[in-house]
């Protein structure tokens, strides 16, 4: 993709003063190519998601979508559970909930697993608020292949849910509805909440 090959982020991953026109070029290029699935942008937001995990080097400002670019595709467990641990202990509050977000990117269903059943954990290991744990969840409904975790997840845990998080059954489910994106995850979803028996009728027409 020429376009993002002109724009993707220099060798040494660090971008000097450039004027908001080129900036805002450059984080359009990047943002767009990762979105479409385009493998060369990919395969650099693995490789900077790498190097915050290992090395502790920041994806530059604007480029957070990075992180989330970096997780997709299966693999890659090593950095996921160092980013992990970084989001844990990090102090500041806006870049951890960025890493919450991104961490909800990985397609390798082990992982998702794990991560949505840190959002209804206890104990010093998740160190969450409220509004971190919904958005543990909500991250994961980024995941291209995640549906079928997440439902399964609803289904064994949704009074957990919605303990943790102070939402109703229906607010779950909203949740979910509002992010599927395809006619395929759009049937599957339907056909979920048809077999699910704890969902009233009036939530189930809302719903689709």
């Amino acid at each position: 993709m020429t376009f993002y090959n002109k724009f993707k982020l220099p060798a040494d991953n660090k971008i000097q003063f450039e004027d908001l026109p080129v900036r805002y070029a450059r984080e359009y290029a990047i943002n767009f190519a990762c979105n479409s699935g385009n493998q060369d942008c990919l395969t650099d937001a693995f490789t900077l998601v790498s190097l915050f995990a290992n090395n502790d080097q920041k994806i530059p400002n604007g480029l957070e979508l990075l992180y989330c670019a970096g997780f997709r595709g299966n693999g890659k467990q090593d950095e996921f559970v160092k980013v992990w641990n970084k989001m844990q202990n990090t102090s500041d509050v806006t870049f951890k909930d960025t890493l919450i977000s991104a961490l909800g990117c990985t397609d390798n269903p082990t992982l998702l697993t794990d991560y949505l059943h840190t959002s209804v954990g206890s104990g010093n290991s998740v160190r969450y608020t409220q509004v971190q744990r919904r958005a543990v969840f909500t991250s994961t409904l980024q995941s291209l292949t995640g549906l079928p975790i997440i439902t399964d997840f609803i289904k064994s845990y949704y009074t957990n849910m919605m303990s943790s998080y102070s939402w109703s059954l229906e607010q779950i489910m909203t949740e979910v509805a509002n992010k599927i994106k395809t006619r395929e995850d759009q049937n599957f979803f339907i056909g979920f909440l048809l077999n699910f028996e704890n969902l009233s009728n009036d939530a189930f027409r809302a719903l689709s």
